[in-house]
């Protein structure tokens, strides 16, 4: 039986397609099955599944009609047979070792989920961000949502963590939505007994196009998305009845993901942005009292810019916001 099922959720990116396949097939842990969930592409994504599968046994392909990237993630764990689960975005690319360094950790650690860090890069190779875990999660063994709550707040994405697979039994991703990795992630927190993050270590490559979905220039939709993400984890952990052991966790990812990120995005779509970021101070503050906010402590874990833009956006001076944003795009 193999050790790790490499789940690829695939979608009309034939471009990119060969890279990550090619980055998967060239592990030095070789006991894998990968599993290409072609998710009814209408470019040439299926035939380059098909051609790859003809030549390494360990590939299987599953074509199905489009169903959104959350769905084709299901596909694939319901596919899966190895203990192990780990998630690549068929944009993206991984490092020879990434497989069996995280397997490695998650048998020395015993840990249910291994987290590593990555980077963001363009499409010429060059390194626009690096990710990587503050020092009191980096390489500390025992931890869990039980006595590190600050996991809770790393980096919600699925493809940086290797994951044990029954984690996700009683929990799917959600199909045809945005943003579908922060309404899922953070339940399997609170079902892992040991969590492991690798320090210093970024093995994963997140490709930066402008044709990705984080690129869409849909104000309306970031902000219905995001607060509907947002919302959908906060009444998870109230069903299990955990909201008031993490109530500061909780609230921290609302102030982040639920109204800085979207502004910051919308920022940089073109046409008229401040109904926007005005929409989404407003839910903001009804969900959460003003003391709550700056007072939170996890609001220092903003760098002095990040902290700017936040005062500026929260205090709704959009003027100054905007210049200073257009100065540090030019610096740059």
């Amino acid at each position: 039986m193999c050790k790790v099922s490499v789940i690829v959720p695939v979608y009309n990116v034939e471009n990119y397609l060969p890279k990550c396949i090619d980055s998967i097939c060239n592990q030095t842990e070789t006991e894998l099955e990968i599993i290409l969930v072609d998710d009814g592409s209408t470019d040439g994504c299926g035939a380059i599944c098909d051609r790859y599968a003809e030549k390494d046994a360990r590939i299987r392909v599953i074509h199905q009609q489009n169903s959104g990237l959350g769905a084709a993630r299901n596909t694939g764990i319901r596919a899966a047979t190895a203990e192990y689960l780990l998630f690549v975005d068929s944009d993206d690319y991984i490092e020879s070792n990434l497989v069996e360094k995280a397997y490695s950790a998650s048998f020395e650690n015993r840990a249910d989920i291994v987290m590593f860090g990555f980077q963001r890069v363009y499409e010429d190779g060059r390194v626009d961000f690096a990710y990587d875990f503050p020092a009191s999660l980096a390489d500390k063994k025992g931890c869990s949502l039980k006595n590190t709550p600050e996991l809770l707040l790393v980096t919600p994405g699925a493809w940086n963590k290797l994951y044990k697979k029954a984690l996700f039994d009683g929990i799917t991703f959600p199909p045809r939505a945005w943003y579908e990795d922060l309404r899922t992630i953070p339940k399997l927190y609170s079902k892992a007994n040991s969590i492991y993050c690798i320090g210093q270590y970024f093995p994963y490559k997140y490709l930066l196009r402008e044709n990705s979905i984080m690129h869409n220039g849909n104000p309306q939709k970031t902000v219905a998305q995001r607060v509907e993400a947002v919302d959908s984890i906060t009444d998870y952990f109230r069903e299990v009845g955990l909201y008031e052991q993490y109530k500061q966790e909780l609230l921290w990812l609302y102030i982040y993901h639920g109204y800085f990120l979207p502004c910051r995005e919308i920022m940089n779509f073109q046409g008229k942005t401040k109904p926007f970021l005005m929409e989404l101070r407003k839910n903001l503050l009804q969900k959460l009292a003003k003391d709550d906010i700056k007072t939170n402590p996890y609001f220092d874990m903003l760098s002095k810019r990040e902290k700017l833009i936040f005062s500026l956006l929260y205090s709704e001076n959009y003027f100054l916001l905007k210049c200073f944003v257009h100065i540090n795009r030019i610096l740059k």
